[in-house]
């Protein structure tokens, strides 16, 4: 209560103090879709990630951590073609491969926005995206 208040408080004070910008608007928003081929099934990434060189029982514990408390949906989850384990003889975790998965989502993303809505890049003064492939 007494943050929720100070908070009130401290938006009152910065609006007062015309310390507040002009108004910002989302008019709309697009996700990343990526291709069916990418659809993993948790089990079977597991299974036949274990046929990589550096598969190993620590990796195996890892992996499974990862899967099970990170809310990675069990049948429609889609990893990168550079990790998917039915897809790459081995894991390949580059620059040049994040640099591809990141072409792909943001590109994706924004063709997609502009599609949908029409807008021109041209007409686009600014744009926010969040990608957390170079700093999971």
């Amino acid at each position: 209560m007494a943050s929720a208040l100070l908070a009130g408080a401290a938006a009152g004070l910065a609006e007062g103090c015309g310390l507040s910008g002009p108004p910002v608007y989302l008019l709309d928003f697009s996700v990343y879709k990526p291709p069916e081929a990418l659809r993993v099934e948790v089990e079977k990434a597991r299974r036949d990630a274990e046929s990589w060189s550096m598969y190993s029982g620590f990796a195996s514990d890892f992996v499974g951590k990862v899967f099970d408390r990170s809310g990675i949906s069990p049948t429609a989850t889609f990893l990168p073609a550079a990790i998917h384990p039915s897809i790459a003889e081995e894991p390949r975790y580059g620059v040049p491969e994040a640099m591809e998965e990141a072409r792909a989502v943001m590109g994706g993303a924004v063709a997609d926005l502009l599609q949908k809505t029409g807008t021109r890049p041209c007409d686009i003064d600014i744009l926010i995206t969040n990608c957390s492939i170079f700093c999971p």
